[in-house]
């Protein structure tokens, strides 16, 4: 065994033992996803017009809309978003939806 496989062995064991005093639950209402609940994840959506469509269609495909900002107002962007909840990427959407609507 080399010089260091007796100790990494030793940090393998101790990682994978389970602690006796702790079931771990692995059932999904015990998991959480971290994201909250009213989070816009940027996911393709399946959508008609604005509402939901049927499993038939296709998935709308994104892509990607690039635009350059100062680095400094982007930072307080992101802030300020992830502070109310919400993302920028929701609310530039909203915003062009609203000025210019949708097809």
């Amino acid at each position: 065994m080399s010089k260091f496989g007796a100790i990494i062995n030793q940090a393998k064991s101790e990682i994978f033992e389970q602690p006796t005093n702790q079931t771990l639950d692995s059932s999904p209402e015990n998991r959480t996803t971290g994201l909250p609940e009213n989070q816009i994840t940027g996911l393709p959506e399946r959508v008609l017009g604005g509402r939901k469509a049927d499993s038939r269609l296709d998935v709308v495909k994104s892509v990607n809309l690039s635009i350059k900002v100062p680095e400094n107002l982007r930072r307080h962007w992101v802030s300020e978003a992830k502070r109310m909840g919400t993302s920028i990427t929701a609310e530039v959407t909203a915003a062009l939806n609203s000025k210019f609507g949708k097809p």
